[in-house]
């Protein structure tokens, strides 16, 4: 800061005399503002941002966690898909035998006519079924390449598993209801609910006066080089109180609206819990059905594989018919179609309990 001073003084023999001369003040404040968090208003809104960091960070997991979920579920279908395929071919390829023998016998005047209408009907039921099972096939391929964000490729995906090769990890009896807590949803719903719990309790302390400690420190000098010397020093601390002003109920509505909030995600929190043990219960009812299923299906494919081995002897002892053999065969490949369809949905039921139970419960469950 400049300005101009003027000085008058006596001087022998001239009288008074005035004198002009411009003064050139520097300064340096820094000013600090400090509100003492006596009601833990500030310390609460700091721990709802970190709970909502928190549930920002869960919210990502739960979407990789999905993601996965959905492109596993995709590639057994395709593999399931695939083996379904294969031996829907062949019960045409067996039925197509039959019709042959069957005509070859109705041209003979041994049969009628009933028989080969039948099995033309059975045959086109299959073609036609073959066409959908290629449809759905080329439907999932193009829905996990959006699921991978690629572009489809000519190619297309080709899976290396079996299913009916493919063992299952055993679900261990037991398994602590603790799990639960590891799900993603879970603990983004309870870190929300602490983000609100906190935010609640900072709106209640806006009713609490605040109390500010403002201080300035700094330099003040007319000269420069003595700019920072200690008697150039000046600083001061004041003290303020501030008492909440209630302009139309403002703070009182906040406080209500971050409570109303609080309680709703409550009640919301509580839903959550019970949903993913409502899906777990459910994995585990499926699981365990969809393994009797195929424990059944796996006994009849047995008793029929024996039945064949001994239809197949009597064939060539020539004491039974083809048709009959060509017939137990294709019972064998129906079953072998339902075993398929039975296994795919134990495993997209495995990985939908893997989900619900939050995944990596145990590595060891062989």
């Amino acid at each position: 800061k400049r300005q101009k001073q003027s000085f008058e003084y006596e001087v022998p023999f001239k009288g008074k005399v005035e004198v002009s001369r411009i003064a050139t003040e520097y300064s340096l404040v820094l000013s600090v503002s400090y509100e003492i968090d006596f009601w833990r208003k500030i310390r609460n809104a700091r721990s709802a941002s970190i709970a909502e960091l928190i549930k920002t960070e869960e919210d990502r997991r739960l979407l990789i966690q999905s993601l996965v979920y959905e492109a596993v579920g995709l590639y057994l279908r395709l593999a399931a898909l695939k083996e379904q395929e294969k031996i829907l071919k062949e019960r045409i390829l067996i039925l197509k035998r039959l019709l042959e023998v069957l005509e070859f016998r109705f041209k003979a005047g041994q049969i009628g006519y009933t028989p080969i209408y039948d099995y033309k009907n059975r045959i086109k039921e299959l073609e036609i079924e073959l066409i959908s099972i290629q449809r759905t096939y080329s439907e999932t391929t193009q829905n996990l390449y959006f699921i991978l964000g690629e572009y489809p490729k000519s190619k297309g995906i080709e899976p290396d598993i079996e299913l009916s090769q493919v063992k299952v990890w055993r679900i261990p009896a037991g398994l602590p209801a603790d799990l639960i807590k590891r799900r993603p949803d879970i603990r983004a719903k309870i870190a929300d609910l602490k983000s609100k719990f906190y935010l609640k309790e900072s709106a209640k302390a806006k009713f609490l006066p605040s109390i500010t400690l403002t201080g300035a420190f700094g330099y003040v000098s007319e000269e420069l080089r003595s700019f920072f010397s200690s008697t150039n020093l000046v600083w001061n601390i004041a003290l303020s109180i501030m008492q909440p002003i209630f302009r139309g109920g403002k703070i009182k509505a906040q406080y209500e609206m971050a409570k109303y909030q609080y309680e709703e995600d409550v009640i919301d929190c509580a839903k959550t819990i019970l949903t993913a043990f409502r899906e777990v219960e459910r994995g585990l009812l499926r699981y365990e059905t969809e393994k009797k299923k195929e424990a059944r299906i796996k006994s009849e494919l047995d008793n029929l594989n024996k039945k064949l081995k001994v239809l197949k002897q009597g064939y060539e002892r020539g004491v039974v018919d083809v048709v009959d053999v060509l017939e137990t065969i294709d019972k064998t490949r129906l079953l072998k179609q339902s075993l398929i369809e039975t296994r795919l949905n134990i495993f997209l039921n495995y990985i939908y309990l893997y989900k619900a139970l939050g995944g990596d419960w145990d590595k060891r469950c062989l």
